[in-house]
C-alpha cells in the first residue's frame, strides 16, 4: 500500500477533501490534506492543475484487470472452466461451491 490521492479541481471539492480530512483525522486514520497546486504537485507531479488534494496513506489500490486475472488463474487451479459466450441462467449454491447453469 502506497496510499491514494483525490484531486480537488474546484474551491468547493477542495472544501469537501478538507472536511474528509478532519473526518479522518478524528477516526485516526492518516491522511494529509494538500492545499494549493504546489502541494499536491509534490506528492503526486502528473497531477497539474488540481487547487487541492488530500492524500490517505493506508489506501491501497488493486489493477481491477491484475485483479480479475488472478482470480482467474487461482480459478483454473481449483479444477474452474471458463465457458466464453455462454449465457449464464442460475448459480447455485452446491456443497460449498456454486454450479453455475448455462444455456
Amino acid at each position: 500500500r502506497e496510499g491514494t490521492v483525490q484531486v480537488a479541481n474546484s474551491d468547493d471539492e477542495a472544501a469537501r477533501l478538507e472536511g474528509i480530512a478532519r473526518h479522518l483525522h478524528a477516526q485516526g486514520v492518516p491522511c494529509h490534506f494538500l492545499d494549493g497546486p504546489a502541494a499536491v504537485l509534490e506528492v503526486e507531479p502528473l497531477a497539474t492543475r488540481h487547487r487541492a488534494a488530500l492524500l490517505i496513506e493506508p489506501h491501497g489500490a488493486v489493477r481491477i484487470r491484475d485483479l480479475v486475472e488472478a482470480l482467474r488463474i487461482g480459478a483454473l487451479h481449483h479444477g474452474a472452466r471458463f465457458l466464453h459466450s455462454e449465457r449464464v441462467e442460475q448459480v447455485t449454491p452446491q456443497q460449498g461451491a456454486l454450479a453455475v447453469r448455462t444455456h
